[in-house]
């Protein structure tokens, strides 16, 4: 009996939801100021999402991600 799969599972949702989460922390931890250290330039926290796209993050999160900001810094 042929089972049938489908094309997307509740599991893909989670996963672009992480997804998502996971670009926005990590872009939020590298331009803030912990206590730590001092916050990284916009302009470096963004070559270093696009430089770890395909790597570590989703490449079309990281897309939305800029234009969100586009979006707000044209407002």
């Amino acid at each position: 009996m042929a089972v049938a799969i489908p094309s997307s599972s509740p599991g893909d949702q989670v996963a672009m939801e992480a997804s998502i989460l996971a670009v926005a922390d990590v872009f939020n931890g590298l331009s803030s100021v912990k206590t730590s250290r001092v916050a990284m330039p916009e302009k470096a926290a963004r070559i270093h999402l696009v430089q770890h796209a395909g790597l570590l993050y989703d490449p079309a999160v990281v897309e939305a991600l800029f234009k969100v900001i586009k979006g707000i810094e044209s407002n």
